[in-house]
């Protein structure tokens, strides 16, 4: 992948497409969890972690995996990963571990990571995969992170659950701007031009 192709596949794949930034249910049951700036940015790395092992694991054996037992094998692959980021949380970030409590379990069976590996590393190679999993867990991370400074900076209070949903829902706005704004910057042909070198044919309305 050149870098021609890596910023391509980084703005229309991540960025146009993003499931955190255009399908948010997925984030719901962990916004929940991102009350402080610490949270938020633990679980996004937890989950950057599960959708790249997961994404690389389902890439490396797409060609063994048949349409029977695929699914039972990427949900088994999720869940194997999260335990090993609960197991290194446990050991080594134990308050952080207990601030996000079963928010760290849930997301083995969250859609988002589920969508990435059936819906790409299942028919990716795995360097693909590899950077499909960074930029989307990347950008989740990022949307987390900033849900959680803001309601940390609002405080306990009555606006602190609205702002979980309310900082996305703007956010969205946001990048629904920025790629309206793309789209009308993308260089269009105009109708009736001719490329240098080609030949036009002469119509004269004779047979």
């Amino acid at each position: 992948m050149n870098s021609a192709s890596f910023g391509e596949f980084a703005k229309n794949g991540r960025w146009l497409d993003n499931p955190g930034l255009v399908l948010l249910p997925g984030l719901c049951p962990l916004l929940a969890a991102c009350t402080s700036a610490t949270n938020a940015l633990g679980l996004g790395l937890a989950m950057m972690a599960v959708l790249v092992g997961t994404n690389l694991g389902v890439s490396l054996f797409r060609n063994q995996l048949s349409a029977a037992i695929r699914l039972a094998v990427m949900l088994m692959l999720m869940a194997a990963i999260t335990t090993v980021v609960e197991l290194v949380m446990q050991a080594y970030m134990f308050k952080l571990y207990q601030a996000l409590g079963i928010f760290v379990t849930l997301v083995a069976c969250n859609w988002m990571v589920l969508d990435r590996a059936g819906n790409f590393a299942c028919i990716h190679p795995s360097k693909p995969a590899l950077v499909d999993g960074l930029l989307t867990g990347a950008v989740c991370m990022l949307l987390m992170l900033a849900v959680g400074t803001i309601r940390e900076l609002m405080g306990p209070g009555a606006l602190q659950p609205v702002a979980a949903f309310l900082v996305p829902g703007l956010l969205m706005a946001l990048g629904n701007v920025i790629t309206r704004r793309l789209a009308r910057s993308k260089p269009t042909a105009a109708i009736g031009t001719v490329a240098v070198g080609s030949k036009r044919a002469r119509v004269t309305g004779r047979i």
